[in-house]
């Protein structure tokens, strides 16, 4: 009994150690994500100031600048647009893994078509040919999810910008669980071999010359699928395209 009674007490003692520095692993982490936010928040105006302070120089001095000069404030504007661009991306991210579900009955059809008309109107010189069957009615964060497949269907047009035209085929199964979700399109693919981190934050499977980005999409969109317990994957090859498939739960 005493036996017992000692090894009952070491397991409780190991139980709340492990338990407090949970704890104060996921206190860490959230004072590094907060710390992370203010100082992504606090490049903005820095950043805003030098481009338009750099417009200002351009327009008053254009007929005196050389190439070189020109060249040189044309870059400043592009990696000011680049930066700003990067830190919207970080702030979104940070928003979205603070927040909290709002479940509600989300009809997919509409949603993925409210997503179509957008996206249609942001690339007006893309022909964009989306193509899906009746999709089901889930149990969603609806803000959340819209944030999701905008961000896999906007990944669809950047990374086929360079075929005649957009395709994207969307499909379903369902099991007595969840529903599982594809999104396949006739992009420029990648090789699976370097996916290992696809979904971390800041990984890129191309080069920022080939098709621009900042490497936050994917991890957002990862991050909405397992608030909501679901799971995501995804499948590519060179010049094949490329499937993402999530699930949510019924």
């Amino acid at each position: 009994m005493e036996l017992n009674e000692k090894i009952r007490s070491m397991n409780d003692e190991l139980e709340n150690r492990v338990l407090e520095r949970t704890k104060k692993i996921q206190e860490a982490n959230n004072e590094l994500e907060k710390f992370c936010y203010t100082v992504a928040h606090e490049l903005k105006a820095p950043l805003r100031a030098i481009s338009l302070y750099n417009d200002i120089i351009k327009e008053e001095n254009e007929e005196d600048l050389t190439k070189e000069s020109e060249y040189a404030v044309d870059n400043i504007t592009m990696y000011c647009g680049k930066s700003l661009k990067l830190i919207g991306d970080i702030l979104e991210y940070s928003k979205m893994k603070s927040q909290k579900l709002k479940l509600v009955r989300v009809n997919m059809n509409k949603l993925v078509e409210a997503d179509i008309d957008e996206i249609k109107i942001l690339n007006p010189e893309r022909d964009i040919r989306v193509n899906m069957p009746r999709l089901p009615v889930v149990m969603a964060d609806e803000f959340l999810l819209m944030c999701a497949v905008h961000n896999i269907m906007s990944n669809s047009v950047k990374y086929s910008a360079k075929k005649q035209y957009t395709e994207i085929i969307i499909d379903y199964e369902e099991t007595a669980e969840k529903y599982i979700f594809q999104f396949t399109d006739n992009g420029a693919g990648f090789d699976m071999e370097g996916a290992v981190n696809i979904f971390e934050l800041f990984n890129r499977m191309h080069p920022d010359t080939e098709y621009e980005g900042s490497g936050v999409g994917l991890a957002t969109v990862k991050n909405i699928i397992e608030k909501h317990g679901g799971r995501i994957s995804i499948k590519s090859a060179v010049d094949n395209g490329c499937t993402v498939m999530f699930s949510l739960l019924k």
